[in-house]
């Protein structure tokens, strides 16, 4: 008997898109069979009935699907998507009636499969290995918020706002690994034989025990991994063969070039890749402190120093959940430095607007620069 083709006969029906041959060809498999006969008796009873969801479980097949999204270039996340786009994803893959169905329907084919396995010959049972899929965590903080929290190894992490760190729960495998989309602040717990990595979109983060900010926002023009204390050993994922170690006060810009450009080619033009350029800079101090430019939000304090005005834009974005439209395109490239740490968006930019010649109004959460 094909096992696999029963399932696949039986599934086609529950869900209407079996033809005529396929339902013919199923009950005259099924009219043989006893055994298959009470295993698709079970899994229609559980088709129809309401399923107790494991809540913890599908969060971790939900993240799972996620991150596998994101490593094949399929993006989700708060750069590419709304809050709102993720909670209601999130709510209809956990609560929808569909999904239920399915979840039953998958545990009814589990039994399907178990019952093949028992009832065929014991040379047919030999164990089958766990494919219990991780756990994984996440901690997503939204624009205008951020937070600390603890790994499960004791490492400490301030997460920025608009950002967004998963790891496995268990955290007990060799190395310790967590992805991060946005930016971080990391207290590393110090363990040579366990080398703590941080991957992001564009780098790979190598240390042991290390206190150091990773920055790496999709929309950011840089990705920066600035060293505070001890040591990183870092790797470009577009080319894993070139490795670049930082000294204390020390960070790696990898600036991103986000136009490609056409190379012509006879009658023909093909997309040239845009290529990242990799330099190694001192990290700077807030103006007669020894507050780091690189990690003074994590003192509540918004500071950027001969950033151009687009830059910046993204910053105060993220720092007062608001969006910024330029009606005056050449601010964009105007530099600009300041360091605010109580002043509401309103008293930040008309302490800048000054200093850059433009004017500002706000229509609700929206600020128009002209």
């Amino acid at each position: 008997m094909d096992t696999n083709r029963v399932i696949t006969l039986l599934t086609r029906q529950l869900a209407g898109e079996a033809s005529a041959t396929e339902l013919t060809e199923l009950q005259q498999i099924l009219s043989n069979d006893e055994d298959a006969r009470a295993a698709v008796d079970t899994l229609k009873y559980h088709w129809n009935t309401n399923p107790t969801v494991d809540r913890d479980f599908l969060e971790a097949t939900y993240l799972l699907h996620v991150n596998k999204m994101s490593a094949t270039g399929v993006a989700f996340n708060e750069e590419t998507g709304t809050k709102a786009d993720i909670s209601n994803l999130k709510k209809s893959f956990f609560d929808s009636n569909i999904f239920n169905r399915i979840a039953v329907a998958l545990t009814g084919i589990g039994i399907i499969v178990y019952m093949f396995f028992v009832y065929q010959p014991m040379a047919n049972t030999a164990a089958l290995p766990s494919t219990a899929p991780p756990q994984i965590a996440e901690v997503t903080t939204q624009a205008g918020t951020r937070t600390i929290l603890l790994l499960p190894d004791g490492t400490k992490v301030w997460l920025n706002s608009g950002s967004k760190i998963t790891y496995k729960k268990s955290f007990d495998q060799n190395p310790r690994a967590v992805s991060l989309a946005g930016e971080a602040y990391f207290e590393v717990v110090k363990n040579p034989n366990r080398p703590f990595i941080i991957h992001t979109a564009t780098v790979a983060v190598k240390v042991t025990g290390t206190t150091l900010n990773v920055k790496a926002y999709e929309r950011d023009a840089t990705t920066e991994t600035s060293l505070i204390s001890g040591s990183v050993e870092i790797r470009l994922a577009s080319d894993t063969a070139k490795k670049y170690f930082l000294k204390d006060n020390q960070k790696l810009i990898l600036r991103k070039n986000f136009e490609n450009k056409d190379l012509v080619k006879g009658n023909s033009k093909e997309k040239i890749a845009p290529k990242e350029t990799a330099t190694i800079a001192p990290i700077g101090f807030i103006n007669g402190t020894d507050v780091t430019l690189e990690t003074s939000w994590t003192k509540n304090i918004l500071s950027f120093s001969n950033e151009s005005f687009d830059e910046v834009a993204l910053k105060i974005e993220r720092w007062y959940n608001v969006q910024i439209v330029f009606q005056n395109k050449k601010c964009q490239r105007k530099l600009l430095s300041g360091s605010f740490e109580n002043e509401t968006m309103e008293e930040a930019l008309s302490a800048l607007k000054y200093s850059a010649g433009f004017n500002f109004k706000i229509e609700g959460s929206t600020i128009i620069i002209y």
